[in-house]
């Protein structure tokens, strides 16, 4: 597989700032005798990797010589390569003390690491580089629809493409991933239909971190990981098509998804398992390709500088010089590290000579195909290049907009912060003026004229990046502490909650694993695990019952159960959470719960619930019969009531609603629908609902 160059177990501030000494190497000319150029057109090597039968030739189970393959046997090119394979190709790109074709890339050296580097030549090795099985030629017969007449080796892709999180919804990612499968082969699983339990992880430099799920699709984990490290998710589906043609795959094997982005498959060494896995090896890489642009360790393709290029892997294929232009295109050489010879960019998406490599190719050709240009142009929220890494902590000391981009022109995704709030940077500008800083809604970059550097204290409650809005009521079942920011660490403002405090929930940390309520003394978080979320009882039906308080008086409150009862009001807000109801109160109830425990009713504060062993029922008196006719009042004021009961005739109204009780006066014309056993009752029908009359009071008429 075409293979990243991915950072090891030393951390990436392990490795940052090493330096690789290297001789001079020389720039040879490709096997078929062109000349190197600086324009990348010299030759490439081919891929020794088998074709895939094409889509209008696969052959029938019945007619084929060879047996279809089935879900438990992987096709001939599916299988990991054999010790073998790997020393033939570890011994083809074997390091000297220079590299022959004039690369100063480490990783086809064997030069020396300075005194204070930690990385072994093994690890060395295995920051990786292959033409791997990048196919020449798409599977199914594809055909390219656009030329490559405007790929530049030197300006493959630009950083305002590649570093785009929010360029696909996930809905548009899923329809896009269903639109290239039309038909999957019976017994395999293909990429639109594909999930996986996720895991999560954590935050750090390079992305937000992952919430992980169950059974989560492969569009949910692409969506997520281009929104957690800012990556184009379009840039990730064309790395999954050419490295393993997972996107048009119609029978991909489970080896295909396990080195799904060719992710720490180095050319020297087989695949480093702990990488395998799908959503691993989209976050690792998606990580990777931030690593590159933050990371001083990767310094040997420098923006704006001169560098030579390989074609391929065998030294003897040469390099050319590139001049190039951006982190985006730099990150695709640290990732797959060969430019295509001019043999493979004649072909098209089809092979060229054994000096041909296709892996940046093929990444212009599916990514232009199918979303078009891989340049924006002049665009203020493009990221300059020249950013340094950093990680300082600041306050603002003013209101402030923070940006997609260092430029006060750029007004896309603007987000507000307010005055005194603490981040955290992870950039600043090349001129010194923006810093890169992690917001509610990301990172942004912010002016640093507003900012001045946080207290000890302050450093440690930066705020979270990647938050999302959140709503809801919890009550708090185990006193805690609500923390300035969602880190244990962070002990500046701290506020002591009770347990039984119901409380709001406004965010939710990126991990899931804090929330933000609201406060008396502002917002501060809490971790979910100390709350229960509190909601109405599960299999409520309608009801239109009317019920009198029998107890000496009760509450009603805006949830049910009794988890949820203890906090009287959201902690922080003068909302209230329960009203008091007192006996003999008509209430008109809307629902009850599946239990028959509670009833929920209307009141002047909304709907609320009570307990059901609270009330008694002003239901229609036993043997009650129905009726028709017309009546008039007879007398000169009668009261038409919710019940015929004395025990529900003694409130006007019902409570909360303005509705109840109505005075009739003499000559009203009164439409019967029911009588009671007795005779004494007749139920009329009125434009507030039916109500109850006194016989005695009317006659027919």
């Amino acid at each position: 597989m075409p293979t990243a160059a991915y950072a090891t177990d030393a951390s990436d501030e392990d490795v940052a700032g090493q330096s690789v000494e290297v001789a001079d190497g020389t720039t040879t000319e490709g096997e078929s005798g062109d000349a190197t150029t600086d324009t990348g057109d010299a030759e490439t090597d081919g891929s020794d990797v088998a074709e895939e039968p094409q889509e209008s030739q696969e052959p029938q189970p019945e007619e084929s010589a060879e047996p279809e393959p089935e879900e438990t046997t992987a096709p001939v090119e599916e299988t990991e390569p054999s010790e073998e394979d790997e020393a033939d190709d570890a011994q083809e790109v074997a390091p000297t003390t220079f590299d022959p074709a004039g690369t100063l890339d480490p990783r086809f050296t064997a030069s020396k690491i300075s005194s204070s580097a930690t990385l072994t030549q093994v690890e060395m090795d295995k920051l990786a580089m292959s033409v791997g099985d990048d196919p020449a030629v798409l599977e199914g017969g594809f055909t390219a629809e656009r030329s490559l007449a405007g790929f530049n080796a030197a300006n493959i892709v630009s950083d305002s493409v590649l570093y785009d999180g929010d360029a696909m919804t996930q809905s548009q990612i899923s329809s896009f991933l269903d639109s290239k499968v039309k038909t999957c082969r019976s017994g395999y699983t293909c990429l639109p239909d594909y999930t996986e339990v996720t895991k999560t992880r954590s935050s750090d430099t390079y992305c937000t971190g992952y919430s992980g799920g169950k059974r989560e699709s492969s569009a949910t984990i692409i969506y997520k990981v281009a929104k957690a490290c800012d990556i184009n998710p379009k840039a990730l589906i064309v790395i999954l098509q050419k490295e393993q043609g997972l996107v048009t795959h119609t029978w991909p094997s489970s080896w295909r998804y396990t080195i799904a982005m060719g992710m720490a498959c180095p050319d020297t060494s087989a695949c480093d398992s702990k990488y395998y896995g799908f959503q691993n090896q989209v976050y690792s890489a998606a990580r990777q390709y931030q690593v590159y642009t933050k990371s001083s360790y990767f310094s040997w393709y420098p923006v704006g500088k001169s560098s030579a290029v390989r074609y391929n892997p065998k030294s003897s294929c040469g390099s050319s010089n590139l001049t190039i232009a951006n982190k985006a295109t730099a990150a695709l050489y640290y990732y797959t590290p060969y430019q295509p010879n001019r043999a493979a960019l004649a072909a098209g998406y089809g092979t060229g000579d054994s000096c041909s490599a296709y892996g940046n190719r093929n990444f212009y050709n599916y990514f232009t195909d199918w979303f078009g240009s891989t340049h924006q142009g002049s665009n203020p929220c493009t990221v300059p290049s020249g950013a340094k890494s950093t990680s300082v902590t600041y306050v603002t000391t003013a209101g402030l907009n923070a940006r997609k981009a260092p430029n006060t022109g750029c007004g896309t995704g603007v987000f507000g912060i307010d005055k005194g709030t603490i981040v955290k940077a992870s950039q600043v500008s090349a001129d010194g003026d923006w810093v890169k800083v992690r917001t509610n809604a990301g990172s942004r970059w912010v002016s640093k004229q507003y900012l001045k550097k946080a207290t000890a204290a302050q450093s440690k409650c930066s705020i979270s990046s990647g938050t999302t809005s959140a709503s809801g009521t919890y009550v708090v079942t185990t006193s805690t502490t609500a923390r300035y920011a969602p880190w244990d660490a962070c002990t500046m403002s701290p506020r002591a909650v009770q347990k039984g405090t119901a409380v709001n929930v406004k965010r939710v940390s990126s991990s899931g694993n804090w929330v933000q309520i609201s406060t008396g003394i502002g917002d501060r978080w809490i971790r979910v695990s100390s709350l229960s979320k509190c909601s109405a009882p599960a299999g409520t039906s309608s009801t239109g019952e009317q019920y009198v308080v029998a107890a000496t008086s009760t509450k009603a409150y805006q949830y049910a159960g009794a988890k949820c009862t203890t906090g009287v009001n959201a902690w922080g807000k003068d909302t209230t959470r329960a009203n008091t109801v007192k006996q003999g109160t008509l209430v008109q109830a809307t629902k009850v719960s599946k239990t028959g425990n509670w009833i929920q009713i209307r009141t002047s504060s909304g709907l609320r619930w009570v307990q059901r062993s609270d009330l008694t029922g002003c239901g229609t008196p036993t043997g009650t019969t129905k009726t028709s006719g017309e009546y008039e009042v007879s007398t000169k004021t009668t009261t038409a009531y919710v019940s015929p009961f004395a025990k529900c005739s003694s409130q006007v109204k019902f409570w909360g609603t303005g509705t109840g009780h109505r005075t009739l006066h003499k000559g009203w014309v009164l439409h019967a629908t029911a009588i009671s056993k007795t005779g004494k009752w007749i139920r009329i029908d009125t434009s507030t609902g039916l109500l109850w009359v006194r016989e005695s009071d009317i006659r027919k008429r």
